[in-house]
């Protein structure tokens, strides 16, 4: 069913307030949504005379968009034109997660080194320090938006307290694709990401924090840790960062 060319107009406003762009080859009964900024694509089709349908190339799971939205069986969200505004947030979120899925930070990382000339970093420690910090900023910017914003466990959203964690370390790290994982940790607030860091918590396979026994309870109370803890969300990604963290970090 083709779509009006107001029908249009507010669809392809939604997309591009998004952070979406649109395809520029024209078919009169859908619109093509792409980014340059990750692979992933979208489309948006009408359904019927009042209804439309939004597919995304990677299905996203209801539980980690944090929005009342919900997906038919073939993970297609079904809209009409009142719900713009909810397809404006989906359509946002889906981009979020998208760059910072695993893949794109890894192809941000390789093109900001190649900013870097011979001459501006000498093939020295300061090489390496350079290069920890560009990806150490991009890994950041790629948890900042997986997780919206806000701590994974508590919800704190002050950005200046919001540390980028690893479950595998940097150091431990075998490629840059495992240091810029989105996977490989969390965004944390600073107490809890210097006790993630230094093994006094972890997290268990369904995200509820082990507390070391190394630190008192009264000092965990001190530092506003508690038992009840949990991520907000995991998924099975996670699990084969958390389980090097747990062997090797974890402080039983």
């Amino acid at each position: 069913m083709d779509i009006s060319t107001v029908e249009r107009t507010i669809l392809e406003k939604c997309a591009k307030d998004a952070g979406w762009e649109i395809d520029s080859n024209f078919k009169s009964d859908c619109i093509n949504l792409f980014s340059s900024f990750f692979r992933e694509t979208a489309c948006i089709q009408k359904n019927n005379v009042s209804t439309f349908v939004l597919s995304l190339s990677r299905k996203l799971d209801e539980k980690y968009l944090c929005l009342p939205v919900s997906f038919d069986s073939d993970g297609d969200y079904i809209f009409s034109l009142y719900d713009a505004d909810m397809l404006s947030s989906l359509l946002k979120r889906a981009a979020e997660l998208y760059v910072s899925f695993p893949d794109n930070p890894l192809e941000e990382y390789k093109k900001k080194l190649v900013e870097f000339s011979d001459t501006e970093i000498e093939k020295t420690e300061a090489e390496r320090i350079v290069k920890e910090r560009v990806g150490q900023d991009i890994y950041r910017n790629a948890l900042i938006k997986y997780w919206q914003g806000a701590c994974a466990v508590t919800g704190c959203t002050v950005n200046e307290v919001l540390k980028a964690s690893h479950a595998k370390p940097w150091k431990d790290c075998t490629s840059d694709a495992e240091r810029l994982n989105v996977y490989n940790g969390f965004l944390l607030t600073a107490n809890l990401d210097a006790l993630f860091d230094k093994g006094y918590v972890s997290f268990s396979d369904d995200g509820t924090i082990m507390i070391s026994a190394s630190i008192s309870s009264e000092d965990f109370q001190r530092l506003g840790i508690y038992s009840d803890m949990k991520l907000r969300w995991i998924e099975k990604e996670h699990l084969e960062f958390l389980d090097f963290h747990h062997k090797k970090v974890w402080k039983r």
